[in-house]
Protein backbone atom coordinates (compact mmCIF):
# COMPACT_ATOMS: atom_id res chain seq x y z
CA UNK A 1 0.00 0.00 0.00
CA UNK A 2 1.46 3.11 -0.74
CA UNK A 3 0.45 6.36 0.87
CA UNK A 4 1.11 9.77 -1.42
CA UNK A 5 1.35 12.81 0.40
CA UNK A 6 0.76 16.15 -1.58
CA UNK A 7 3.04 19.05 -0.36
CA UNK A 8 1.84 22.78 -0.73
CA UNK A 9 3.31 24.69 -3.43
CA UNK A 10 3.19 28.54 -3.95
CA UNK A 11 4.45 30.65 -6.74
CA UNK A 12 6.15 33.83 -5.14
CA UNK A 13 7.35 36.79 -7.25
CA UNK A 14 11.01 36.84 -7.14
CA UNK A 15 12.38 40.60 -6.13
CA UNK A 16 15.06 42.18 -8.78
CA UNK A 17 18.13 43.51 -8.17
CA UNK A 18 16.50 47.25 -8.16
CA UNK A 19 14.15 46.45 -5.54
CA UNK A 20 11.17 45.33 -7.70
CA UNK A 21 9.74 42.36 -8.64
CA UNK A 22 11.31 41.52 -12.06
CA UNK A 23 8.35 39.61 -13.70
CA UNK A 24 10.04 35.91 -12.33
CA UNK A 25 8.41 33.74 -10.71
CA UNK A 26 9.32 30.50 -9.05
CA UNK A 27 7.79 27.94 -6.85
CA UNK A 28 8.24 27.16 -3.50
CA UNK A 29 7.11 24.58 -1.37
CA UNK A 30 6.19 26.84 1.83
CA UNK A 31 3.33 28.52 1.21
CA UNK A 32 3.63 32.53 2.37
CA UNK A 33 7.45 31.95 2.02
CA UNK A 34 8.29 34.54 -0.73
CA UNK A 35 10.83 35.80 0.69
CA UNK A 36 11.12 39.60 0.17
CA UNK A 37 7.89 40.02 -2.13
CA UNK A 38 4.93 41.38 0.23
CA UNK A 39 1.88 40.10 -2.05
CA UNK A 40 -0.47 42.69 -0.09
CA UNK A 41 1.22 46.27 -1.31
CA UNK A 42 2.76 44.20 -4.23
CA UNK A 43 6.32 45.78 -3.44
CA UNK A 44 9.81 44.24 -3.03
CA UNK A 45 11.75 44.71 0.54
CA UNK A 46 15.43 44.27 0.49
CA UNK A 47 15.61 42.12 3.96
CA UNK A 48 13.20 39.12 4.87
CA UNK A 49 13.33 40.85 8.39
CA UNK A 50 11.58 44.26 6.73
CA UNK A 51 8.47 45.21 7.62
CA UNK A 52 5.96 45.64 4.99
CA UNK A 53 3.29 47.23 5.58
CA UNK A 54 0.25 47.61 3.52
CA UNK A 55 -1.13 51.04 5.27
CA UNK A 56 1.95 53.45 4.03
CA UNK A 57 3.26 50.88 0.98
CA UNK A 58 7.02 50.90 2.95
CA UNK A 59 9.54 48.35 3.89
CA UNK A 60 11.85 48.98 7.01
CA UNK A 61 13.79 47.29 9.18
CA UNK A 62 12.36 45.42 11.85
CA UNK A 63 13.88 47.70 14.81
CA UNK A 64 13.13 50.90 13.23
CA UNK A 65 9.56 50.32 12.09
CA UNK A 66 7.41 52.42 14.61
CA UNK A 67 3.80 50.34 14.85
CA UNK A 68 2.22 53.13 16.36
CA UNK A 69 2.52 55.51 13.21
CA UNK A 70 3.35 53.28 10.95
CA UNK A 71 6.55 54.88 10.09
CA UNK A 72 9.88 53.90 9.31
CA UNK A 73 12.35 55.75 11.41
CA UNK A 74 16.74 56.12 11.23
CA UNK A 75 17.02 55.52 14.88
CA UNK A 76 16.32 52.16 16.90
CA UNK A 77 13.83 54.08 18.93
CA UNK A 78 11.19 55.60 18.37
CA UNK A 79 8.60 58.05 20.20
CA UNK A 80 5.06 57.71 20.55
CA UNK A 81 2.46 60.82 20.49
CA UNK A 82 5.19 63.44 19.15
CA UNK A 83 4.70 65.45 16.32
CA UNK A 84 8.11 63.90 14.84
CA UNK A 85 7.93 60.04 15.58
CA UNK A 86 11.42 59.23 14.91
CA UNK A 87 12.60 61.71 17.35
CA UNK A 88 14.77 59.65 19.63
CA UNK A 89 15.10 62.75 22.42
CA UNK A 90 11.30 62.09 23.04
CA UNK A 91 11.49 58.83 22.82
CA UNK A 92 9.09 57.26 25.59
CA UNK A 93 10.34 53.22 26.59
CA UNK A 94 12.48 51.42 27.87
CA UNK A 95 15.87 53.01 28.16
Amino acid sequence: MWIVTFLAVTTCVICGVDGAPDGRRERRRTPGDCGDYDDTVHICCNGLLDIKTSSNDVCCGLFSYNPDVYTCCDDLRYSKGVKNPCEAEEYVGYR
